[in-house]
């Protein structure tokens, strides 16, 4: 005879047995989700899941649109020279020296002249992370070497891209890592009144005067010159 207790007890089980298979089938645990996640070896997407790859996918968007560049590099050197100077211009790649050695980009430095004729150079791929000296020009006369004005930019390309042609900069104008101006003089100038090759007013030690660089991604070429004192 069954007693009222066991009778209990059999009602109890069968409502908790009812409740699990309801619990599996509402919105929190579609078909048979909620078994799936019992399971270590089975994965499953959920709403959080979903969202999640959502915000991972978009945040790397963001990154390739306005992240950091692919390459950090600088053009070291003093700003002005004077006849009977040696002109000395270092390269120095802080990022992006892997791309340069798998041969995913060129690196150029081109000069623009006092008479606004345009020159490239490339960079060896072989560059690796430390100072690498680029020019050594002893100017012994203003013939050695034009008077005025001279422009430097570091500049990567695509494999075998020609780096006077923006078309074939590397990752458009973020193909252009550094500017550096250089001035050749025969007589001292009144914007380097101590002489030491830098003009007194350029603040960012660019060469050039009235820019001013304010991305902290930016190349900068604040650092001491290889055997120089700046």
């Amino acid at each position: 005879m069954v007693t009222l207790r066991r009778l209990l007890l059999s009602l109890v089980l069968v409502a908790l047995a009812s409740t699990g298979a309801l619990a599996k089938n509402d919105k929190t645990c579609p078909g048979k989700s909620c078994e799936a996640k019992g399971k270590t070896d089975v994965s499953v997407f959920t709403d959080d899941t979903l969202t999640n790859a959502a915000i991972a996918a978009e945040s790397r968007a963001n990154f390739l649109l306005n992240g950091r560049n692919d390459f950090k590099a600088d053009v070291r050197t003093k700003h002005i020279y004077y006849v009977g100077d040696t002109l000395t211009v270092f390269v120095k790649f802080s990022r992006g020296i892997d791309i340069l050695a798998d041969e995913l980009a060129d690196a150029h430095i081109i000069v623009v002249t006092p008479n606004t004729d345009a020159y490239s150079f490339p960079v060896d791929s072989s560059i690796g992370p430390n100072d690498r000296m680029f020019f050594s020009i002893d100017i012994e006369n203003s013939e050695t070497l034009l008077l005025g004005q001279y422009q430097l930019g570091l500049v990567v390309t695509i494999p075998g891209g020609d780096p006077l042609n923006i078309k074939d900069w590397y990752n458009g104008f973020r193909g252009l890592l550094d500017t550096e101006g250089i001035f050749i003089s025969d007589k001292p100038l009144p914007e380097d009144s101590d002489a030491d090759g830098e003009l007194d007013a350029d603040t960012d030690a660019d060469g050039f005067i009235g820019d001013q660089t304010t991305d902290d991604d930016d190349s900068s070429d604040s650092d001491q010159l290889p055997g120089e004192t700046l």
